[in-house]
């Protein structure tokens, strides 16, 4: 996501910007380039500034179908934005209604030789990009407090705290905890230390819509109902039953006859590549 505000992306991505000023808000609208789609549509992308307070309103791309997690042609176009803000006044109006430079890639250049599309070995970033990391960073910091989306989600915001009762939480964290061999009955009594009256009482009280409630899909994560449950309080205690397998998500794939000449055929491939190359 970072990638997506820097200058490498943003500044070659974006084009036909426009701009319209009404009762304090500053509408921009611009045209962002997908980098792996280079040749169709551009995503459209809307942004809106409190010109008062100096603050950006909303920022959404209308065409990504990411766009309701924030997706990263919103990020590139903020980026942008905030790059075009910081350079110097000119006497001289500058155009940006023009087609992205990343649009012309394949007019430009229909064939070319496998040894030009990286003749030097890369370089490190230029320091625009540190700046654009500072910027995202701020972007993060003075986003509206219960802002949803997917960079808030793995960047900002920490999730439910009815969610560690989860049992994919509940074995990722007594693994990590766990001091020499996992034992079933130490996992036991560990989710018993977890699952405190105040836990279940936060559960039971963010659950009550059910279906319509993020919290209800994670803490049934892998379909532990109550039918489970009472299977599991008169199961014979075997851990490779098909109730455990189905309230922890294992199951075995069924071996495919292009997945056994696969395998047949991976150490007879590497043995032929590496008799070419060495």
């Amino acid at each position: 996501m970072q990638r997506s505000a820097g200058v490498d992306y943003g500044t070659d991505a974006v084009g036909y910007v426009q701009l319209r000023r009404a009762d304090g808000i500053c509408e921009v609208v611009g045209r962002i380039t997908p980098e792996h789609k280079v040749s169709s549509k551009p995503y459209r992308v809307v942004v809106k500034i409190d010109e008062t307070s100096e603050k950006v309103v909303d920022a959404k791309c209308m065409d990504c179908a990411a766009a309701e997690g924030y997706c990263k042609h919103a990020v590139a176009f903020l980026g942008w934005l905030q790059r075009r803000s910081m350079e110097k006044s000119v006497t001289s109006t500058t155009s940006y209604w023009k087609k992205a430079r990343l649009s012309n890639v394949t007019v430009e250049t229909k064939t070319t030789a496998l040894e030009t599309l990286r003749p030097n070995p890369r370089k490190k970033t230029k320091t625009e990009y540190n700046a654009s990391g500072s910027f995202l960073t701020a972007v993060l910091e003075n986003a509206p407090e219960g802002t949803t989306g997917l960079i808030f989600d793995h960047l900002a915001f920490k999730p439910h705290k009815g969610e560690e009762l989860g049992i994919d939480r509940l074995l990722q964290d007594f693994l990590k905890d766990q001091i020499g061999e996992p034992d079933c009955d130490q996992f036991l009594l560990y989710c018993k230390q977890k699952m405190t009256d105040e836990l279940c009482d936060l559960i039971n009280k963010g659950t009550v819509l059910q279906a319509k409630s993020p919290l209800w899909h994670a803490v049934r994560f892998s379909r532990v109902t109550a039918s489970k449950a009472y299977d599991a309080a008169h199961s014979s205690g075997n851990i490779n039953s098909s109730l455990v397998m189905s309230v922890i998500g294992a199951a075995r794939l069924k071996d495919t006859d292009a997945m056994k000449r696969g395998r047949k055929l991976e150490h007879s491939v590497l043995n032929e590549v590496l008799s070419i190359y060495l």
